[in-house]
């Protein structure tokens, strides 16, 4: 008799255990298949569901902006990213094992959203639709976006020029993004002079640009000549297959400070007399040199005194100024973009040039650089600058970018005005390979080969939370950290 006892109590649990786990085995939604809007916040989406679960996790991740609560599995945020729809595994854990249930979910436009098509667009058109797309940088430029507006690229397309991005607010953020299928939408910074009549022989092998780079008004960068315009750099074969500068990369001329030392092929001089380039070539630079971009000493992303902004899945190439330059800026997001072939602009005179990938100056707070690539840059990569007195930097994040081929440094961050701070800047999971690239042998110092430069502390300068964590260095012929001044509380880890 207590055997067969044994016997029914086993069986008993047995049926329990699978009963629980039949009564758990689904995970559901209140709202699925559901769209949001993007920008928007969305209703919490909470999880039905039997059984005490613990540990949810959902795959694959959600669009930036939205998160998965782990211990209740309510979907919840304001996305910040536009994708199609997509079915989404959610799941959990049992003491007796996992559980499952799926969930659609896609992220529509900004209720608000202008498209901008560099083929078939029209800037009188509306901008609405793909079909009544706008066509030009200027349209955009000069249209006043409210806030909760997208202005979407078509991938595939090209443009010349500098984008001004504007401010949204904290309630409803500017977008800046790419729609269609395809590689990135490109905004380059340079003329294309690979047409033979692009250039005029003046003898013994040298060659003018047939075009002038005047003065800009209202652009400053120091020069004599008060010139925003000179051409920094020249890039010789850029083709689409390089976009990640990985195979065949362009190659680059040479400036000289003078017409005199123009000696060898691609060789260039900026002439300030009448604003043109003076080349050295054996026979005509377009048939010489195949494929010829001067890139123009102006900023190619614009972004003065605004926030609440989101740049993401764009390429920027082929400028002498900065790929993006923030002045005194705050709650801006940059993601997954291409910044590449960025500098070389003349600075204040023979020998001095600039040129950084991204650039936050003087006053800035609370932004954020992500999952970007960044390579071929004059100075650094990524920085935080600031001269003014009074300067105060702070809660900036650069996380999961690769950087490579920066010549100056990958990761920069410096400010030498009296009175000023720097804190709670975050470097996370970034990937500094070389910095080398094509302006190694045009910089007066050559190549500083440093991952991150954190320095110039003048009295009463006050630096505290600089933080750098699970970064790798790959061939990094010199220091991998570079620590000018004495910093309050500087806390790092390093992954070598």
């Amino acid at each position: 008799m207590t055997r067969i006892v044994t016997i029914l109590v086993v069986n008993l649990l047995y049926f329990a255990f699978l009963w629980d786990v039949a009564a758990a085995s689904g995970i559901g939604y209140a709202q699925n298949p559901v769209t949001y809007t993007l920008g928007n916040p969305i209703t919490p989406n909470t999880a039905s569901f039997t059984g005490t679960p613990t540990n949810f996790s959902i795959s694959p991740a959600l669009p930036d902006g939205m998160a998965i609560e782990p211990k209740s599995g309510t979907i919840q945020g304001r996305p910040t990213q536009i994708i199609d729809t997509t079915t989404y595994t959610v799941s959990a854990k049992l003491p007796q094992g996992p559980i499952t249930g799926s969930l659609t979910l896609g992220i529509g436009d900004a209720t608000i959203a202008y498209y901008v098509d560099d083929t078939n667009g029209n800037d009188s058109w509306d901008g609405h639709t793909p079909s009544t797309a706008w066509r030009s940088l200027q349209k955009v430029n000069n249209t006043p976006l409210k806030p909760g507006t997208s202005v979407r690229f078509k991938r595939g397309g090209v443009w010349r020029g500098q984008l001004r991005i504007q401010s949204g607010s904290a309630a409803a953020a500017l977008y800046y993004d790419a729609y269609g299928t395809g590689p990135s939408p490109v905004i380059l910074g340079s003329m294309n002079a690979s047409n033979p009549s692009s250039w005029q022989a003046i003898g013994g092998n040298l060659w003018q640009s047939t075009a002038t780079f005047q003065p800009q008004p209202g652009y400053t960068n120091g020069l004599p000549y008060n010139n925003a315009n000179d051409v920094g750099n020249i890039i010789y074969g850029p083709t689409g297959t390089q976009q990640f500068g990985l195979v065949n990369p362009p190659k680059t001329g040479v400036e000289k400070w003078s017409q005199n030392l123009l000696n060898n092929p691609g060789d260039f001089f900026f002439r300030t007399t009448d604003y043109r380039v003076i080349l050295y070539s054996t026979s005509n630079p377009a048939m010489a040199f195949p494929g010829i971009e001067l890139a123009i000493d102006a900023d190619l992303m614009n972004i003065t005194f605004a926030s609440h902004a989101y740049v993401q899945h764009l390429a920027l190439r082929y400028g002498a100024g900065c790929g993006i330059n923030g002045w005194s800026t705050s709650n801006l997001t940059f993601r997954d973009l291409d910044i590449s072939y960025i500098g070389g602009g003349n600075l204040g005179g023979s020998g001095t040039r600039y040129g950084n990938g991204i650039q936050f100056w003087t006053n800035t707070r609370n932004n954020l650089v992500e999952r970007s690539r960044i390579w071929q840059i004059y100075d650094d990569g990524i920085t935080n600058q600031a001269s003014a007195n009074g300067a105060v930097q702070y809660n900036i994040t650069y996380r999961n970018n690769i950087i490579w081929n920066s010549a100056g440094t990958c990761i920069g961050m410096w400010e030498n005005g009296a009175n000023s701070t720097m804190s709670n800047i975050y470097v996370y999971n970034n990937t500094c390979v070389s910095p080398n690239g094509w302006a190694v042998n045009q910089r007066p110092s050559g190549n500083q080969q440093f991952s991150l430069v954190v320095g110039m502390t003048p009295p009463n300068f006050i630096g505290y939370n600089i933080s750098f964590m699970n970064n790798e260095f790959v061939n990094i012929k010199g220091c991998n950290i570079l620590a000018q001044g004495t910093y309050y509380s500087w806390k790092y880890t390093l992954n070598m």
